[in-house]
């Protein structure tokens, strides 16, 4: 369900139109750190333990030709420095972190195709279907992993009308393109 909403479509037309391609661009997302700590936590903890992360990159980077590759290196080595370095590295940075990226252009994950929310019970049986809610004020993407249990991911995504159409197109072009590159006939 698309909800429309002023401050987001001004926000949308205010991204597509008069941003500056210096301005930068942050993606946050969280880790689960228990098995990435100086000392180990017993195996009987119950409970989480997140650190925050941080990606920020140039918007003229992302919209450039490799820019989905360079943003996909860019979280993957973020992921590799949370693994080699300990989860609450930096810690004392978050709170200003997300500061100014809140101040930017700031897109979130919520969720994880880990969790296996589809294999939870709480005593009234496994869901059919599982919702981020937040999604729609937060400016989150929702992941989860497939109801079908075979292999896929659920992406969850909401934007305003306007904002959606332009994903849509986007994503259409895209899509016909990697298709044109996958299947393209060997000359």
């Amino acid at each position: 369900m698309i909800k429309s909403r002023g401050k987001e479509h001004q926000r949308c037309e205010q991204i597509s139109s008069e941003t500056s391609d210096d301005e930068l661009c942050h993606f946050g997302f969280l880790a689960d750190c228990r098995d990435r700590l100086e000392y180990s936590i017993p195996s009987t903890y119950f409970g989480n333990c997140l650190g925050i992360c941080f990606v920020t990159e140039k918007r003229s980077t992302l919209l450039g030709k490799s820019g989905i590759s360079h943003a996909a290196r860019s979280i993957g080595g973020r992921v590799k420095e949370v693994k080699t370095g300990g989860g609450l590295r930096g810690a004392e940075k978050w709170i200003k972190d997300y500061n100014v990226a809140n101040d930017g252009d700031f897109v979130t994950v919520a969720g994880s195709p880990r969790l296996k929310v589809y294999d939870t019970d709480f005593g009234w049986g496994r869901p059919t279907k599982s919702h981020v809610v937040h999604i729609d004020t937060s400016g989150s993407i929702a992941l989860a992993e497939s109801r079908n249990g075979d292999g896929g991911v659920e992406v969850g995504l909401a934007l305003t009308r306007v904002c959606m159409e332009k994903f849509v197109s986007l994503l259409e072009k895209g899509s016909k393109s990697f298709v044109t590159l996958v299947y393209m006939p060997s000359i």
